[in-house]
């Protein structure tokens, strides 16, 4: 087992997280709207594809987080590396949650996309640089 697919595991960790964050919160636009405006049109996706796309993605998080186990079992990675699962799984939420929020049809101007958007300037860079910290191997000390 090698640390890239351990890595590689990480991500779609985060990839399943976005998609089950978006299953799980569902359509978010204002029910009665004649011509709701969007900032994103959201692709018409059928209740079905909605709920196949949310298993998917828990079935996909279970068996890279499984992975991720057996990595750290076998000692390939250590404890603090397979925390780094945590901002990114985090950050595949927040990912799919601005989805459904910027894809929402509303009554005139959709705030709350625009603060996920304004908000996501801070969020991304500070996830991601958490998760390289927790992921970078740890050095020996030169003096030892």
């Amino acid at each position: 087992m090698s640390r890239q697919l351990l890595g590689g595991c990480v991500i779609a960790t985060g990839a399943a997280a976005a998609a089950i964050a978006w299953w799980l919160v569902g359509d978010v636009s204002e029910p009665g709207l004649f011509s709701p405006d969007h900032i994103i049109e959201s692709p018409d996706v059928s209740p079905i594809t909605e709920a196949l796309i949310g298993v998917v993605g828990v079935i996909a998080a279970s068996i890279a987080l499984l992975v991720l186990w057996r990595g750290r079992r076998a000692a390939v990675i250590t404890r603090r590396q397979l925390s780094a699962v945590v901002p990114i799984a985090g950050l595949g939420a927040f990912a799919g949650f601005t989805l459904r929020v910027v894809t929402a049809g509303v009554s005139g101007a959709n705030i709350g996309a625009g603060l996920l958007m304004m908000g996501s300037v801070v969020v991304v860079p500070v996830m991601l640089g958490l998760a390289s910290l927790l992921w970078r191997r740890d050095r020996p000390d030169a003096s030892s």
